[in-house]
C-alpha cells in the first residue's frame, strides 16, 4: 500500500509503502516512467541495488529485495524516518546557529563508518552530501542513502561525478591525489567531501557559506605538525 512519495531523482522515484505482511513501512524505489525503456537506467538501477546488498553497516540504508515491476524493476529498502542532514543544517541556520560541534563530529564519524564499510566492499558512493544523509528520529542515527551513482571497482583518476563541493583550483582528485593506493585515495576523497559538506552551513539571510570545518581542519593540521615533529625528533635521536 503506497502511503507517500519520499523523493524523486533524475531517473527514479522513492515511495513509502506499507508492507502488510510484516506490518512495517519500507522505502520502495522505482525507475521513473520516462526511463522505464532505457537500458542504461535499468543497468544503473540494478547496480545501485547490488551495491546496497553488498554492504552491512547500520549507517548505510539496507536493501530488502529486488525484482521486476510492470516491465521494469523495483527494490525495497529500509525506511528511515527522519529529516535529512541538509534539513537539520537549514533548521539551525534559520535560527542563526550551527549544528553543535559534538553532534556534527558524531554524525561525520558515523557516516565515515558507513563509507568505510562500503569501501571494504569495493564500492564508492560518489555523491556524499547532506541531502543523502538521513537522521533517524528518536535515535539520531545518520544513514547514508541514494547509491544511484555508486561505482564498484577501479575509478580513473580524472573521473569526477556526483554533486560537486567547493574545491581549490587545480586540486587533484581520485587516485592521483594520494600515493596510498586506489582504496585509500577514494576513501580520503569521499571523507573530505563529507567533512566539508556536512560541516558547512549557509546562514539565513546572508550570502556567505561558513561552518565549523575550519576548526576541524585546524585540529587536523596541528595533529600532522605534532606527528612531523615527533618523527624529526626520533630521526635526530637515532643519528646521535
Amino acid at each position: 500500500m503506497v502511503e507517500a512519495q519520499l523523493g524523486k531523482g533524475a531517473m527514479g522515484v522513492v515511495l513509502r509503502v506499507r508492507d502488510i505482511g510484516l506490518d512495517r513501512d519500507v522505502a520502495l524505489k522505482l525507475i521513473a516512467p520516462p526511463f522505464i525503456a532505457d537500458p542504461s537506467a535499468a543497468t544503473r538501477f540494478r547496480r545501485e541495488a547490488a551495491a546496497l546488498a553488498a554492504i552491512r553497516n547500520e549507517h548505510v540504508v539496507q536493501v530488502y529485495s529486488f525484482g521486476p515491476h510492470e516491465g521494469s524493476f523495483f527494490f525495497a529498502m529500509e525506511y528511515v524516518r527522519g529529516p535529512t542532514l541538509e534539513a537539520l543544517m537549514r533548521q539551525h541556520a534559520d535560527h542563526g546557529a550551527f549544528v553543535p560541534l559534538h553532534r556534527a563530529l558524531t554524525i561525520l564519524l558515523q557516516v565515515a563508518s558507513g563509507l568505510d564499510a562500503a569501501h571494504h566492499a569495493g564500492i564508492v558512493h560518489r555523491d556524499v552530501k547532506p541531502s543523502n544523509i538521513v537522521i533517524e528520529e528518536h535515535t539520531g542515527r545518520p544513514v547514508l542513502v541514494d547509491f544511484g551513482l555508486a561505482h564498484r571497482g577501479r575509478l580513473e583518476a580524472s573521473e569526477v561525478v556526483g554533486t560537486p563541493w567547493p574545491r581549490r583550483p587545480l586540486e587533484p582528485v581520485g587516485p592521483a591525489r594520494h600515493a596510498g593506493g586506489d582504496g585509500d585515495a577514494r576513501d580520503r576523497v569521499q571523507r573530505e567531501g563529507g567533512r566539508r559538506r556536512a560541516l558547512e552551513v549557509r546562514r539565513a539571510g546572508r550570502g556567505d557559506v561558513r561552518g565549523q570545518a575550519g576548526g576541524v581542519a585546524g585540529v587536523g593540521r596541528r595533529d600532522r605538525r605534532r606527528r612531523a615533529r615527533a618523527r624529526t625528533g626520533a630521526a635526530r635521536a637515532g643519528e646521535e
